[in-house]
């Protein structure tokens, strides 16, 4: 809490004023002295105030003194007491029969002043008692002011606790080692902190701590009132957690360069996890985690894995080794072998011995060949029934042809069977083994007491190559119960089927690559195909690039895809195309089309196309076609009254056996194309030059400009040459040749149009008008047969 203590220059003022005023008292008091007559009676008054209690503050349970001086010997009757500012009273406690009265104040909770004085000036109260002169009994006077006692004394009344120090960690997360930083509100006059169970220190900087311990902060301020912080600190770790691990199943052996690691009897407090090939590099901390998949360095034998953990607080373990033996690939495979990636082989039995797992199946799939009593690294069926069968799941379909056993004797309660069988699952039941052959016929295995073996407790089933994913040992008791310590499954290959492998594998490697394949190696994917489709169950196995035979022919049957997807437009184009005999110039664009198309495919793509004889036949007739083109010009072109109707007039006379093709002539009408319904030949010209084409809707009588295209080949000459390209070939419409506009056209029109030069038309588009022109304007009149009639 804020103090209460007023300034220097205060207190002298104070001072100063209540030197003044003690003054004034004692005169005053000198003058009541005097004796106005022989028989006056003294009245005791209020001199003066003190305390003998040094300046200060003051808090809860102190006692402050407070003498009140008179001007005579008083005497007290009762429990006079002053009311102080600080909303408590000072009760009398001594001094009647003298001059001077003692008042103590002792603070209580709540009652607080940064300047103790009365609450008034009158603030003396008998309370039922009484203050009189001791040799006259006369009542002391109280109506006066009492002289201030600030103006004597710096006492403060400050019964608040201060504000509780603020204790800091440098971190609450598990750590070795904490700062602890304390923080102490403004009117502290003394910082202090203890750790429990030893003394108070005075708190000057921050402090270290490397154990967990409780700690006290104090904060005292100037009236001695104190407050408390306590915080326990339970972050501190500085034990070294533990760890220990396995492969997965306990496997001793693995073909995988890749195994999972099983992380056991770990402390509780373990938060992350880190590996080692050869505990002195390690792997970047990783979050724990129960398993790990770890890829072993590469090349055959013994493999060791480090592994540690640390804790939240920082704290490492001890590395913890675990072997593993990486087998090379180019031994034969143990298919059994359990693999701690895949979780297979998974082991079934039908009777596992003493009840709570001591001679456990799947340990039969570990690679450990340990015949000690103790280990029980095996499986029996100790005190089982007089069969017992084990289910070997490997996961998937395999191929063997081989399985070994490792039997077990003890030479008491578990030797050798009477007989054992091996089966396999397909066709959702259980099989026998294919022309199996065991080696030997009759069980062996020399008992643990004599020096058991690998070599001395093998027991070999030799039989055709099957695919199964299971297979089942039913084992049947002899004299004693049976059991074995290992079980193998292996597909055994010969020299020969090495060999025969070697080479389809050769030949496949001789292939491209799937990038670079193309159709041109399809025959020697298939031969390579056919190389493999001829060895054995058991030499296939031994391919090991057969994926890559395989990606080679799906590549070449989607490159085939793609060719006749490449081919298939092109080989439409080809087949839309007319045949020969029926072939016109207006087919150009389409054979031309079709070549390039053609012409676009890869060698391969176009070996994929059907009818090029058909394109060349096409192209051969339209080359014909293009060899007897002719200049072919038209003499008039006249639309009808109705304007439904061309008349075509040109200069050579056509074969009229051949078909007009109303698509070959486009007319249009201001720029607007009009559909050409029908062209045929006007039979009753006799030199066949004139043919008509009928329009799908009439042209406008307010038409402006008219005009034909007559593409190539749309008309053929009686000397059977085709005609060029006509463009832009204008059409007279009736109206432009019925100037007298009568909607008719007669004599009076032509001689109209002969007379005035601004209607001359140049009909034959000559660039003249003649007669000519004139001759093919009377043939428009409705009548005239011979227009020479009229033109001389």
């Amino acid at each position: 809490m804020d103090k209460f203590m007023a300034g220097s220059k205060v207190n002298k003022l104070k001072k100063y004023l209540g030197q003044v005023i003690l003054a004034a008292c004692l005169v005053v008091g000198l003058l009541l002295k005097i004796p106005h007559s022989s028989n006056a009676i003294t009245v005791p008054q209020i001199m003066s105030v003190e305390s003998t209690t040094p300046d200060g503050a003051y808090k809860v349970g102190t006692m402050i003194m407070i003498s009140v001086k008179f001007n005579s010997a008083v005497t007290v009757e009762g429990s006079p007491s002053i009311a102080l500012n600080s909303g408590g009273t000072a009760p009398y406690t001594s001094g009647s029969g003298t001059d001077t009265l003692l008042f103590t104040y002792t603070p209580q909770l709540g009652e607080n002043s940064t300047d103790l004085d009365w609450s008034a000036e009158n603030s003396l109260a008998l309370n039922g008692g009484s203050i009189m002169d001791s040799s006259n009994a006369s009542p002391a006077n109280l109506s006066t002011a009492l002289p201030a006692l600030g103006a004597v004394k710096n006492l403060v009344v400050d019964t608040i606790d201060p504000e509780k120090p603020v204790i800091t960690l440098s971190t609450t997360l598990p750590t070795h080692e904490v700062t602890v930083s304390i923080s102490y509100p403004s009117d502290t006059v003394k910082m202090e902190y203890q750790l429990w169970g030893d003394n108070r220190s005075t708190y000057a900087a921050p402090f270290k701590l490397t154990s967990n311990r409780t700690i006290s902060a104090y904060a005292v301020d100037t009236a001695g009132n104190s407050s408390e912080t306590v915080v326990g600190i339970v972050n501190l770790d500085t034990t070294p957690p533990s760890v220990q691990a396995k492969i997965k199943g306990s496997v001793q052996a693995t073909y995988s360069n890749v195994v999972k690691l099983e992380m056991t009897g770990q402390s509780a407090d373990v938060s992350d996890m880190q590996f080692s090939d050869g505990n002195d590099i390690w792997s970047e901390w990783e979050p724990y985690d129960s398993f790990k998949a770890y890829t072993l360095p590469p090349g055959a034998g013994l493999k060791t894995i480090y592994v540690r953990v640390k804790d939240a607080a920082g704290n490492l373990s001890e590395a913890y080794p675990v072997s593993i033996t990486l087998l090379s690939s180019n031994e034969e495979k143990n298919l059994a072998l359990y693999s701690s990636m895949t979780d297979y082989p998974q082991v079934i039995a039908s009777y596992t011995c003493c009840g709570h797992g001591e001679d456990d199946g799947q340990r039969t799939v570990n690679g450990l060949f340990d015949y000690s009593d103790s280990a029980h690294d095996r499986w029996t069926n100790y005190g089982g029934n007089a069969s017992d069968y084990l289910i070997y799941d490997l996961g998937e379909s395999k191929i063997f042809n081989q399985i070994k056993i490792y039997l077990f004797n003890d030479g008491g309660g578990v030797q050798l069977p009477s007989s054992y069988d091996v089966q396999y699952w397909m066709n959702n039941q259980w099989i026998g083994l294919p022309n199996q052959v065991k080696t030997p016929l009759t069980s062996t295995a020399t008992s643990n007491k004599a020096g058991a073996t690998k070599e001395n407790t093998l027991n070999t089933v030799n039989f055709n190559p099957i695919s199964t994913n299971q297979i089942k040992v039913t084992m049947h008791k002899g004299s004693a119960f049976t059991g074995f310590v290992e079980l193998e499954i292996l597909l055994h290959v010969t020299a020969t089927d090495t060999q025969a492998a070697g080479s389809v594998q050769a030949a496949i490697e001789a292939l491209p690559t799937e990038l670079k394949v193309g159709l041109s190696d399809a025959s020697a994917v298939q031969a390579a195909r056919a190389s493999y489709d001829t060895l054995s169950v058991t030499q296939r196995t031994l391919v090991n690039n057969v994926d890559k035979l395989i990606a080679l022919e799906n590549k070449i049957l989607m490159l085939q895809a793609a060719d006749q997807t490449a081919a298939a437009p092109v080989i439409a184009a080809i087949y839309n195309l007319p045949n020969r005999d029926a072939v016109k110039l207006s087919d150009s664009e389409a054979i031309q089309a079709a070549r390039a198309a053609f012409e676009t495919l890869t060698e391969s793509q176009k070996a994929l196309v059907t009818g090029l004889d058909h394109l060349i036949q096409a192209e051969t007739a339209l080359h014909e076609q293009e060899a007897v083109l002719t200049d072919l010009s038209v003499e008039s072109a006249f639309s009808n009254r109705a304007g439904n109707e061309v008349t075509l007039k040109v200069a050579s006379p056509l074969d009229i056996s051949y078909t007009l093709a109303a698509n070959l002539f486009h007319i249009r009408v201001d720029g607007e194309e009009l559909t050409v319904a029908e062209a045929y030949f006007d039979y009753s010209d006799l030199s066949y030059q004139t043919i008509k084409l009928m329009l799908s809707s009439p042209i406008q009588a307010n038409a402006t400009i008219v005009t034909v295209d007559i593409q190539r080949g749309a008309l053929r000459t009686k000397l059977r040459k085709l005609n060029n390209l006509i463009s832009d070939r204008q059409i007279i419409t009736f109206k432009s040749v019925d100037v007298i506009a009568d909607d008719q056209i007669n004599i009076e029109d032509i001689a109209a149009i002969a007379s005035r030069s601004e209607w001359h038309i140049d009909v034959n588009r000559d660039g003249v008008f003649n007669s000519d022109d004139v001759k093919s304007l009377l043939s428009q009149i409705h009548g005239i047969t011979d227009p020479n009639d009229y033109t001389d």
